[in-house]
């Protein structure tokens, strides 16, 4: 009984959503996956991906379990999203402000809703001059209806990583590529080990952590909104960044031919309750962890 009225609750909010996003439209130009991919690929740009967490925090909100609101990220976030004139770096906005038409009906009613509670912050923070990256390069999987892409997506993803010396900027759990192929083709993968929760509260330790590695490294950024103003300032400092977030969980789901979100042993999963996540005792990814910063 709960449950039908949590999901008729949903059905309710979607529709009174649909009716306050009728005739609203953003001017936004954002490319395919695939063309964000190969600009990866083809130009060694960095990037920095924004979407329904940042854009909440933004707005005043929370953004996730994970990560609770500071008026300090807020900001941080709001000049990295407008930070369009930097040509070293790709801004990424989601799909789904350009059409909803891709998508799984879940997805549609999400961010219809979540556009419809925030409105005026994506369209506040979006610039109509601007050609974006694709925010979904690292979700090509489970939103879209149509799958028949996604093998080409992965191994794109895997020509961006190979050959490179990787470091993974990452939380406690998160532990992308372990039991998969994702950085087989690197040439090699550290980590800078960073609290579960909450990252934010240690920005000055990541930074000063990440500030430390060469700068031929290949950083990619897993850490929540964190990530987004830590890549940009790590940007301006002449490094190579790729905000990649939930990407691990997107490739396994892919893997096990996944048709909803589900637990992943032994590592985070992406909007999935895992709280009984177990020690990692896999030796190669403990000779990768180069630093770790501790929670608070």
């Amino acid at each position: 009984m709960k449950k039908i009225i949590v999901k008729l609750k949903v059905e309710i909010k979607y529709l009174i959503s649909k009716i306050r996003m009728h005739n609203k439209k953003f001017d936004v130009s954002v490319m395919s996956i695939e063309e964000t991919l190969n600009k990866i690929i083809d130009s060694e740009i960095s990037i920095i991906r924004f979407g329904d967490g940042e854009f909440s925090i933004m707005g005043g909100g929370n953004a996730c379990l994970f990560q609770s609101y500071s008026h300090d990220l807020r900001d941080k976030l709001v000049e990295t999203v407008n930070d369009v004139k930097n040509d070293k770096v790709l801004i990424c906005l989601p799909e789904t402000m350009v059409s909803l038409k891709p998508f799984k009906k879940s997805t549609q009613k999400f961010w219809t809703i979540t556009f419809a509670e925030n409105y005026h912050t994506y369209k506040d923070n979006s610039n109509s001059d601007y050609r974006y990256g694709n925010a979904f390069v690292s979700r090509p999987y489970m939103i879209y209806k149509d799958k028949s892409q996604c093998e080409k997506y992965f191994e794109l993803l895997k020509k961006a990583f190979a050959n490179k010396e990787v470091v993974i900027i990452e939380g406690e759990y998160s532990r992308s590529g372990v039991g998969n192929d994702l950085f087989s083709g690197a040439k090699s993968v550290e980590r800078i080990i960073c609290p579960a929760e909450n990252a934010w509260s240690k920005y000055d330790e990541i930074l000063n952590a990440a500030l430390k590695l060469r700068k031929d490294k290949l950083i990619l950024t897993s850490i929540g909104p964190t990530s987004k103003p830590l890549a940009m300032q790590l940007i301006r400092n002449g490094y190579r960044v790729l905000d990649m977030g939930h990407i691990d969980s997107e490739y396994e789901w892919f893997l096990s031919n996944a048709t909803k979100k589900e637990k992943i042993n032994g590592k985070h999963t992406a909007e999935v309750d895992d709280n009984d996540i177990q020690e990692c005792l896999d030796s190669s990814y403990i000779n990768s962890i180069i630093c770790t910063v501790k929670g608070n």
